[in-house]
């Protein structure tokens, strides 16, 4: 939100306080997951969320909520982005979005793909392990 808006300070606001928002969020056919997530925490039928302005990305939200358009909804990634002029917080309950699905096709061994997977072992060994299951151990590339 805007660090001028009356929730800026705040280290959380609730369901309650967002539903008496503008909100901004990020479009249904880009984010299916998090719409319903969305829908499942304001409400199936939310006026403030069929009313909620549309944005593209995280660094547009943050952008139209320092101009003061709304409270922008958004992942806590969205916090590696933050601007002079806003001010973030948690939304309690705490919402967790649906785990991330990683699809590539698995004869598919271009260089670029390769650093992407390598990047991921070495991050997310739990991820690691169930590529070197599936894929074979990593070999010389």
């Amino acid at each position: 939100m805007s660090s001028t808006h009356p929730y800026a300070g705040q280290s959380s606001v609730d369901v309650d306080q967002l539903r008496r928002q503008p909100l901004i969020v990020a479009p249904g056919e880009d984010e299916p997951a998090v719409v319903t997530g969305l829908r499942n925490l304001l409400g199936k039928d939310s006026p403030t969320l069929s009313g909620a302005t549309v944005a593209r990305d995280i660094h547009t939200i943050i952008g139209l909520a320092a101009c003061g358009v709304g409270v922008g909804l958004g992942p806590s990634r969205m916090l590696t982005a933050q601007r002079r002029g806003t001010w973030f917080c948690e939304v309690t309950p705490h919402t967790p979005l649906p785990d991330l699905v990683l699809s590539f096709q698995a004869r598919d061994r271009s260089p670029a793909l390769n650093a992407f997977l390598d990047i991921i072992r070495q991050n997310c060994p739990e991820v690691g392990a169930a590529l070197d299951h599936r894929l074979g151990p990593l070999g010389p590339q």
